[in-house]
């Protein structure tokens, strides 16, 4: 990874999270409804679950409400200033830590839950099989990976999510459920299409 670019990049996001400019930009203050509604369905086993990109938290506190022990991993220490403080005033128990998602500061199978809302459509096409190597790394046999992302190339600045290459990347390590495509507007703003990938982590992997 180009340390420039990714220094560049944290110093950008930091800004924002000083500033309160994230909370109009990408800051979503509820978890997503597909999220929401995966752990009501109960099949996802309670235990770890880390949130790649955590920004501000609200996914990890969302999870540490319903009884997983949550963590948060970002690059940005600001995001994961707010990320803490978000936590406490919700009254949960979440762990935050620095770092990249491409290469995590955590043991093999750590987590039944890894979640990212937002995360990977910034990571360059060249890095994704790094980040998909560490998410199969860091997940149970059995657990669950839950990924959305931009799908439509009109996203400016964004790496758009594509079935077919998410499939090349993940399907060795896990069995992808069939990709969602999220469309919505709001107050009749067009906004774009989002891909939703749910997959559960093998018993055993065929990746190199």
């Amino acid at each position: 990874m180009n340390q420039k670019r990714y220094a560049k990049q944290r110093e950008q996001f930091d800004r924002h999270y000083r500033d309160g400019s994230y909370q109009t930009r990408w800051h979503k203050f509820a978890p997503t409804h597909e999220l929401v509604t995966l752990i009501a369905t109960g099949i996802v086993p309670q235990g770890p679950s880390l949130d790649l990109g955590c920004g501000g938290g609200t996914e990890v506190a969302y999870l540490a409400s319903q009884g997983f022990a949550a963590c948060g991993v970002d690059f940005s220490p600001a995001a994961l200033r707010v990320a803490r403080a978000y936590a406490a005033e919700q009254g949960v128990q979440a762990a935050f830590c620095g770092g990249s998602a491409v290469q995590l500061p955590f043991a093999d199978a750590s987590f039944s839950l890894v979640t990212d809302r937002g995360c990977l459509h910034h990571v360059r096409d060249k890095h994704r099989h790094k980040y998909a190597r560490e998410v199969a790394r860091i997940t149970r046999p059995g657990g669950y990976a839950v990924i959305r992302g931009m799908a439509d190339q009109r996203a400016n600045g964004f790496v758009h999510l594509e079935t077919d290459r998410i499939t090349e990347l993940f399907s060795p390590s896990f069995d992808l459920r069939p990709f969602q495509r999220l469309t919505h507007s709001e107050r009749q703003v067009p906004h774009p299409d989002m891909l939703l990938a749910i997959m559960q982590r093998k018993e055993r992997s065929h990746a190199n």
